[in-house]
């Protein structure tokens, strides 16, 4: 299966060689079109594969910050991702049919209807300074928890949340 990252119009990848890790696919580096590629100082830890470095997605102009990231030199048990790139923030990551991923998508009604405001107001506060896709949360925050695949339906206003952080991430 080819599986491809786009963003404001422009392919940033396209491979039939990713590794899925917690619903997230890794492209190699050589099926990435690095000149959407800018480099950033952002750097994040996970416990468990270890530093993450990030870069910017610059198309036409426009830039995703730090909508790209990958562990250039992991912990053993993520030794699989070695250099590979991750998107998020934004860039559509499809199959070969053009079908987005399913962990892009939406919880289904009857999920985000289980959502009250009430429940989500804690993580809203959180999450909207989020920015680690190991934790969903500022590397440098106190408190850290792992981010549901669920999404919040921003058209259902008992659901919204602000800020953004990569699905399912852990």
């Amino acid at each position: 299966m080819t599986v491809r990252a786009t963003w404001n119009g422009a392919l940033l990848a396209e491979s039939d060689r990713t590794v899925v890790v917690e619903g997230n696919h890794y492209f190699p580096p050589g099926d990435v079109r690095h000149e959407h590629l800018e480099p950033s100082s952002t750097r994040t830890h996970c416990p468990w594969k270890g530093e993450a470095s990030y870069r910017t997605v610059v198309v036409d102009g426009r830039r995703n910050e730090d909508a790209t990231w990958y562990y250039p030199d992991p912990k053993e048990a993520a030794a699989e991702i070695a250099g590979r790139i991750a998107f998020w923030k934004g860039v559509v990551v499809s199959d070969d049919a053009g079908e987005p991923d399913p962990a892009d998508q939406p919880a289904p009604a009857d999920r985000r209807r289980a959502m009250s405001k009430q429940a989500m107001a804690p993580a809203v506060a959180t999450l909207s300074e989020a920015s680690d896709p190991c934790w969903g949360m500022d590397a440098s925050a106190s408190q850290r928890f792992r981010v549901s695949a669920a999404r919040p339906d921003p058209s259902d206003p008992s659901t919204s949340a602000t800020g953004s952080s990569p699905r399912g991430s852990s």
